[in-house]
């Protein structure tokens, strides 16, 4: 590599991590092979945990107020509540592209695909083709649009993200009451 100032640094760096700690949860077996340059970095990442496995091509750009994720992977197994994601037994499988900004939940701006996805509830499987989640400003007000084969709904106002999934959860148990 090269430079020393974030905005000068050029550094490429092929290699495994065989533990990263982030909240709560060790993950391990991380591949990386990419290019840190000019505040973005570009490359290839893969995982391949007991409770995540999964390969992504990954576009990360720093130089603007709010950092720009371009993620398109394929997730083949992911337990979200061994990664400590969630309280109940859930565990999701697909193909993801997603293209945001923002540094939280609460401050996403863009999209998140998944294609091809299923997600498991205890013994309870829901595959759908895909979903696609997407958020914006306009008027003053926060858009949330929320579509799939088998929801389509939108959500306007001034809101968080994280205080949505009880109401999501309350919408799956009313129109899937095994949920």
């Amino acid at each position: 590599g090269s430079g020393f100032k974030v905005n000068t640094v050029r550094t490429s760096f092929d290699g495994t991590i065989s533990s990263l700690e982030y909240g709560t949860y060790t993950y391990r077996n991380i591949n990386t092979n990419g290019t840190f340059q000019k505040s973005a970095f570009a490359g290839e990442v893969s995982m391949n945990d007991t409770s995540l496995n999964f390969t992504a091509n990954i576009s990360i750009d720093f130089n603007g107020d709010q950092p720009r994720f371009l993620v398109l992977g394929d997730v083949a197994h992911a337990n979200l509540r061994e990664l400590k994601l969630t309280e109940d037994r859930f565990a999701l499988a697909g193909l993801f592209d997603l293209d945001f900004t923002g540094t939280n939940i609460d401050n996403f701006l863009g999209s998140a695909k998944l294609i091809n996805a299923s997600l498991l509830h205890d013994s309870t499987r829901l595959s759908f083709d895909s979903l696609s989640i997407q958020t914006n400003y306009a008027g003053g007000e926060k858009i949330l649009s929320v579509r799939s084969n088998e929801i389509d709904a939108v959500v306007k106002g001034q809101y968080n993200i994280l205080d949505l999934p009880n109401s999501i959860q309350s919408y799956l148990h009313n129109y899937y009451p095994s949920y």
